[in-house]
């Protein structure tokens, strides 16, 4: 299993010379567990994260935005839940733990000017990604295609998907545990309406589970949604339909834990 990582940065808001607001905090894919933010004064603090690698923000997707004066996870660090998609014949609605990056964590402190000291901490697990771009072909609205994301067993922690700018609105995403088109269903996306050409980013998770006495826990009031992804027998396969020939319908960036 993956191991945990812990990265801290000091931000000095009021020192003209040694202020770095902003931090590369990690390179590469993971998953952000949790984090806890110590402060010396209020001041009208806004936090973004990025999923970036490059010490840049422009094109990059926002995984977690914290706007206020008070200190978070100084007893316990707090956890991060984000939106979710669920298993098999649903697309949203899921709360997972952790959030998702596929590129690396680029931390930007903003609007404040009086604290002495900021200071953050940021808990994460490092993961593995696979990148796919998935081929189209045949008519209008029933182009089909599919693509092998990841062989053998494993986790699967999420994804970051762009669909290319002229996909349709009836585009079909079918994510199978297999090496085939024709096993297990892990979860399918009907009429995938994610604004072409945007990356989004989209853990996943599973809603059934049990507890220690072998009871059945199916529902989120129960933290069925908050577990760390869908466990793979065999690989992921993406497997598209209803959609237009593209060269590069579909963008798909898969993150693992073996």
């Amino acid at each position: 299993m993956a191991s945990i990582k812990l990265r801290s940065h000091r931000s000095y808001p009021s020192h003209a010379t040694i202020t770095r607001m902003t931090k590369q905090m990690y390179q590469g894919p993971g998953v952000l567990l949790a984090g806890a933010l110590n402060r010396t004064s209020s001041s009208g603090l806004v936090t973004n994260i990025y999923d970036s690698a490059d010490g840049t923000t422009a094109g990059k997707v926002a995984i977690y935005t914290q706007t206020g004066d008070t200190d978070l996870g100084q007893t316990v660090p707090v956890v991060f839940q984000g939106d979710a998609d669920l298993v098999a014949g649903t697309a949203t609605a899921g709360v997972g733990t952790g959030l998702i990056f596929t590129e690396g964590l680029y931390l930007v402190n903003s609007g404040d000017t009086t604290d002495t000291t900021i200071d953050w901490d940021l808990w994460f697990k490092p993961l593995i990604k696979r990148t796919v771009n998935i081929v189209t072909t045949g008519s209008a609205g029933s182009a089909a295609g599919a693509a092998q994301i990841w062989q053998g067993p494993g986790l699967w922690h999420g994804y970051g998907i762009t669909l290319d700018v002229l996909s349709p609105s009836t585009l079909d995403i079918v994510f199978r545990d297999s090496i085939t088109d024709a096993a297990p269903t892990v979860m399918t996306k009907t009429n995938y309406t994610t604004t072409p050409g945007v990356k989004v980013l989209r853990k996943v998770v599973t809603t059934t589970g049990e507890d220690e006495a072998g009871a059945a826990v199916t529902t989120a009031a129960t933290g069925a949604y908050n577990n760390s992804g869908i466990y793979l027998r065999t690989g992921l396969r993406a497997v598209l339909a209803q959609g237009d020939a593209l060269t590069r319908a579909v963008k798909i960036e898969a993150l693992f834990e073996v």
